[in-house]
């Protein structure tokens, strides 16, 4: 649909996919060929590394200023994902969130690598208010959490509250199916990547299987299938 309407409009495209801005992980992010990407210019896809650090206020701040940039030369632009957080940042802006402080975060993911998600569902039990809106099978959601309440003081809503003015206005296309097709569509394309060569992909980053642009799906599939499959090993 996106090359369809980039065509037709004659204009660019923006990913806000944040697993195809890592250059590494092209078969399990399931980025565009390289094909569809010289058929149509396309921006943030395959820019970073797995090393690097990155985030939604970042991808907020870089898009923008592409955006700013892109704007003089068409009067409209296609964004395509993803990543919910990241449109979001687009679309609607995020607030400022004051520094974490690298202790506590790096505190909360000994403790939960220690001894499990069990730990921060806990530490988040202990706040008052207890938040409902939070996944609590989301370890990355709760560290995130703690690390904002223990760095501030204050919730993480409460950073949240003010939207920011675009210079530019947005249409959102949602694209629905029936959940069968969709589940036939989801197995046949876990197919067409295995077949491409994710688990090779993925085994070629074994090692740095905690880096937060490898903590996603199918990826973390492989993970947890390749470290079993080491342990049995080695008890036979």
């Amino acid at each position: 649909m996106s090359l369809f309407l980039a065509k037709r409009l004659k204009t660019e495209i923006l990913s806000c996919d944040s697993r195809q801005f890592y250059k590494e992980l092209k078969i399990g992010s399931y980025r565009p060929t390289i094909k569809e990407l010289q058929s149509v210019p396309h921006h943030f896809i395959g820019h970073l590394t797995i090393h690097q650090s990155y985030n939604a206020k970042r991808f907020e701040k870089d898009s923008l200023k592409k955006m700013k940039q892109l704007f003089k030369k068409y009067s409209i632009l296609i964004m395509v994902g993803g990543s919910g957080l990241y449109e979001k940042s687009i679309t609607e802006g995020l607030s400022d969130i004051p520094n974490i402080d690298l202790n506590i975060r790096n505190n909360l993911i000994y403790h939960f690598k220690k001894e499990g998600i069990f730990f921060l569902q806990k530490e988040i039990q202990k706040l008052s208010p207890i938040p409902t809106n939070i996944d609590m099978n989301n370890p990355r959601r709760l560290i995130r959490y703690l690390e904002i309440v223990r760095s501030t003081g204050k919730n993480p809503s409460f950073f949240f509250q003010k939207k920011n003015l675009r210079f530019f206005s947005t249409l959102k296309i949602g694209l629905t199916l029936p959940r069968e097709e969709i589940y036939i569509r989801i197995n046949n394309r876990v197919e067409k990547m295995i077949q491409m060569g994710l688990l090779e992909e993925a085994s070629r980053h074994y090692s740095y299987r905690y880096l937060n642009s490898l903590d996603t799906i199918g990826y973390k599939e492989i993970y947890d299938f390749l470290s079993k499959k080491k342990n049995l090993s080695m008890k036979q």
